[in-house]
């Protein structure tokens, strides 16, 4: 059972409309690293992927930060990082979002 983020509100179900359907992997994580939300191209991807995980933990299968974060890095632009679990280079690109229910995010 994959646990999703559910919205109490307006500007919640608004989010998931935005980010939801896109053809991209997308997910937000908090300031500590946990996964706060993912759309349902993460679902697919990362069958085992359920909110509050860290997301180091659960995407990459790290024990601590990946030494390559986005969030470490220059995280204004464009990079490419290898992810072992899925034996694929990804491309990320992050910014910073006020997150319904959880503040300032990345995503």
């Amino acid at each position: 059972m994959l646990a999703r983020a559910i919205f109490p509100d307006e500007s919640g179900m608004l989010m998931e409309a935005m980010f939801g359907e896109v053809e991209t992997l997308a997910y937000v994580i908090d300031s500590e690293c946990r996964v706060v939300y993912f759309n349902k191209k993460m679902e697919v991807a990362f069958p085992h992927l359920e909110t509050g995980m860290l997301c180091y933990q659960a995407l990459r299968g790290e024990p601590a930060s990946c030494p390559d974060c986005p969030l470490i890095l220059d995280h204004a632009s464009k990079s490419r990082v290898y992810n072992q679990r899925i034996r694929s280079w990804i491309e990320t690109e992050v910014s910073d979002i006020d997150w319904p229910g959880s503040g300032a995010c990345h995503i």
